[in-house]
């Protein structure tokens, strides 16, 4: 899932590192972050931006924090979907497991049957 964050705080090495309002994608392992830093000047004065996007693992991660009104109605409303999602999924999973149960296939007819015709094509 992308998202705003406002505080991305890690621990890196024993340092502990707090990254503001960064673009996040979360993966199973971890995080890559996006940001910017100023390279350098040009010859107006203006900044060289660089964008760079880094991976932390997912045992770097300490915190999250998200302190804009509509950054945080957002991620709840993400999270309850999520939710909901999971459930419905789990849900649905547990009424697949009834369905699957299989019948017997009907037994081929015996030849001590009286009504059984060997030379009956079908």
């Amino acid at each position: 899932m992308q998202q705003r964050v406002n505080e991305v705080w890690l621990r890196v090495e024993g340092e502990e590192i707090v990254l503001k309002d960064v673009d996040v994608l979360e993966v199973e392992d971890g995080l890559f972050i996006e940001d910017s830093f100023v390279l350098g000047k040009t010859e107006d004065d203006e900044d060289i931006v660089q964008k760079r996007l880094t991976h932390y693992p997912a045992k770097h991660l300490v915190k999250m924090v998200w302190t804009e009104n509509a950054l945080v109605d957002k991620v709840k409303e993400t999270v309850i979907s999520e939710l909901l999602a999971d459930k419905f999924e789990s849900l649905m999973d547990l009424y697949e497991d009834e369905e699957e149960v299989e019948l017997p296939e009907p037994a081929p007819p015996s030849k001590d049957d009286p009504e059984f015709n060997p030379y009956k094509k079908e």
